[in-house]
């Protein structure tokens, strides 16, 4: 202050939904030891002209009263939502209650140790009038956790239970990368829940991976009845996924589970998992999931000699990958141009690159499975006879990945039985 600088009057917190924003507010306001008023966007937002404006004059009135204080608004894009130039009177409560907002923000009245956080998933929607310097002059953003984020929350949602000491929370934090904080509280509470059902003293990882792939996949539908020839399909399918990720050059992933027991809307699917986390794509690595996202479809059209709608999502997943290097990363040879809108004759070319892209690494997950046909069909055939395998039973399934002294061993006895007969045995055989 002796410097001539003022107190932020307002910080944004944007971020997806589960990050954590409206728990930062509540403890920024504890460690500064300051009452906390709460409200959401669409609390302000009325029928009749007048009402929402007079709620947030009560707000900040009593917000006032008990200052310093923060007061965090939630979803405030319900409220703070870009103004119409149209003249309407639909809009004008809206518009009335977003005013007073600014004014209470700055307007006549000076700040009197009164900060205002809001939170919101779609700061692309908010006003710029409500983004200026002198009322959220900060805008933080509230990430996804990473890895090690990951892990410690993890551990915050676990000191309340009870837990097997085995639990590997480093392995759990590696295996749900994309979640947010909300998503990793449900893991807990629902291995919780599993164990209960199974009647177990202790949470262990059984029922952790469990809850894992239940929050990303839905519950598992076991009593579904699939036709064989359906479930050989789905075989075929994921088997294509998992040979891809274990045998396309640039793969720096491992194939952690494979199933073909329905969950959600699919009726199996390939997990893999890394030890590295990437933030940022290039172009080698979006090709490398192309090549994945295909491998499904590859494997249906070679070794089932069909097609089916399953490989819907994977499409979508190919084509949007593509789409993307074309139209706004400048990874084709229409050249470093942003496509977002271009004349219909470009655009018709930025189609044909995308399915230049995406007939290419087609062609490719169609080599590589062509080169590993046994160990499709043995993974095919090993899911059909267990329905889920593990990262171990899968990679057991591939002898080019065996251990040096296993090959020798096998090998050994190869030349043994076949080329050097035990003449003894032959001999009883013979009898």
């Amino acid at each position: 202050m002796t410097l001539g600088a003022r107190i932020t009057r307002g910080v944004l917190l944007e971020g997806p939904p589960g990050t954590g924003k409206t728990l930062l507010a509540k403890a920024l306001a504890g460690e500064a030891g300051v009452p906390f008023y709460s409200a959401s966007g669409s609390e302000f937002v009325e029928m009749y002209v007048g009402v929402g404006a007079a709620r947030v004059r009560k707000l900040f009135k009593e917000a006032q009263n008990n200052a310093p204080c923060i007061v965090f608004i939630d979803e405030i894009d319900a409220l703070g939502g870009k103004r119409s130039n149209s003249g309407e009177g639909g809009n004008s409560e809206k518009d009335q209650t977003l005013n007073q907002l600014i004014t209470e923000m700055d307007g006549f009245n000076q700040n009197r140790g009164v900060i205002v956080v809001a939170a919101t998933n779609r700061d692309d929607t908010l006003d710029p009038a409500l983004l200026r310097p002198g009322r959220f002059d900060r805008t933080i953003q509230v990430y996804l956790p990473d890895v090690k984020a990951r892990e410690a929350i993890l551990k915050i949602h676990a000191s309340n239970k009870k837990i097997d000491p085995l639990v590997d929370f480093s392995h759990l934090a590696k295996r749900t990368p994309g979640m947010n904080g909300a998503q990793l509280a449900a893991v807990l509470n629902e291995a919780s829940l599993l164990a209960a059902k199974k009647q177990k003293a202790f949470i262990t990882m059984d029922e952790l991976e469990e809850s894992v792939d239940k929050i990303y996949m839905g519950p598992a539908k076991k009593s579904l009845v699939i036709h064989e020839i359906e479930r050989k399909m789905t075989a075929y399918h994921e088997a294509g996924h998992a040979v891809i990720v274990m045998k396309h050059p640039h793969s720096s992933e491992k194939v952690r589970t494979l199933t073909i027991t329905p969950r959600g809307g699919a009726l199996g699917y390939m997990w893999p998992t890394s030890d590295k986390e990437y933030f940022c794509n290039t172009e080698k690595q979006l090709t490398y999931n192309i090549v994945v996202a295909l491998g499904g479809a590859a494997a249906e059209e070679l070794f089932s000699k069909a097609r089916t709608n399953g490989v819907y999502s994977d499409l979508k997943q190919a084509t949007r990958t593509a789409f993307g290097m074309v139209a706004y990363s400048g990874m084709s040879p229409l050249g470093y141009i942003n496509f977002e809108k271009c004349s219909e004759q470009t655009c018709y070319q930025v189609d044909q690159e995308i399915k230049k892209i995406v007939d290419e690494y087609y062609k490719q997950d169609k080599n590589i499975l062509g080169k590993n046909k046994v160990l499709v069909e043995k993974i095919t055939q090993a899911l059909l006879d267990k329905d889920t395998l593990s990262q171990k039973e899968i990679y057991a399934l591939d002898e080019t990945k065996q251990p040096k002294a296993q090959k020798e061993n096998s090998a050994k006895t190869k030349t043994k039985v076949g080329n050097k007969p035990n003449k003894n045995k032959l001999a009883t055989v013979k009898k």
